[in-house]
């Protein structure tokens, strides 16, 4: 169930021309980048609560599934990082904090 869920959201995030960074647990990051960044990403967030709502009319005996958006606007930086040993390409806010340590809290207090 979690990863139609998840592909699902990819599918929107695609769609919209933006690109999945990374899943955190049941969190999608994605980046949204171009003039319209921000209109994209509002649309993909849209269309993926719209297309949960169908997948939960179709299917009213299963799990109902609904998530939490959350949007925020920076710039990054990225590239990769890590050791000869072990290395993550990474994408990082320009104040070289990690992207994802800002939006796991984001989508904590918006999930459903």
């Amino acid at each position: 169930m979690l990863n139609t869920c998840l592909s699902l959201q990819a599918a929107k995030v695609k769609k919209f021309q933006g690109d999945v960074d990374k899943y955190v647990g049941d969190c999608v990051v994605a980046l949204f980048g171009g003039d319209d960044m921000e209109l994209s990403a509002i649309r993909c967030a849209m269309e993926i609560h719209r297309a949960l709502d169908d997948s939960n009319a179709a299917n009213p005996k299963s799990p109902q599934l609904r998530v939490g958006i959350g949007i925020v606007r920076g710039e990054v930086i990225q590239g990769s990082i890590g050791s000869e040993d072990r290395s993550d390409y990474n994408r990082h806010r320009v104040e070289c904090k990690p992207v994802f340590p800002d939006f796991v809290p984001l989508r904590v207090r918006v999930k459903p």
